[in-house]
């Protein structure tokens, strides 16, 4: 292979590599301040991946549930239905949240682009739920915690 051909070859690599990476994203036009929760034990097939993943995951201090670094979060199916894929958001406050997508919001419980459910939440925390402090159970929403506060402006998958 000449000179010639390897640089051809290289660009062309580097090429589907900035392709893959741009289709792997998901971009979000912002808003959902609301974020919900759902307890994990409301998961019970015990065959489903979303069952197994639970298995992995382990309660935080505030009752959240986390597979490593990334918290358990259900999401609507615009942006994805395998259980298991990472995402990163990022909210208004600037603060950037790993998430792992645990379970699937329904699509007949989300708006016709299937983005968010019909009270406004995009994102749904799984939690393990008298491990979170009252503000959460008193105002049923996750983004009480200032770590979690604001819009969401963008979710982007990871690789």
């Amino acid at each position: 292979m000449g000179c010639d051909e390897m640089v051809t070859s290289a660009v062309s690599k580097m090429a589907v590599a900035v392709l893959l990476i741009m289709s792997s994203a998901v971009w979000y036009p912002g808003g959902g301040e609301f974020k919900c929760y759902m307890d994990y034990r409301c998961i019970t097939d015990t065959s489903s991946p979303q069952y197994q993943l639970q298995l992995e995951a382990w309660t935080d201090e505030n009752g959240l549930r986390r597979v490593g670094d990334f918290y358990c979060v259900a999401l609507g199916s615009a942006f994805g239905s395998e259980i298991g894929t990472k995402y990163m958001i990022t909210l208004s406050s600037g603060e950037t949240i790993p998430v792992i997508l645990s379970d699937q919001k329904a699509d007949g419980d989300t708006v016709p682009d299937n983005t968010r459910d019909y009270n406004g939440a995009v994102v749904e925390f799984v939690v393990e739920a008298e491990a979170m402090p009252a503000v959460i159970r008193s105002t049923g929403d996750v983004g009480s915690l200032p770590q979690f506060s604001g819009s969401i402006e963008e979710i982007r998958r990871v690789k």
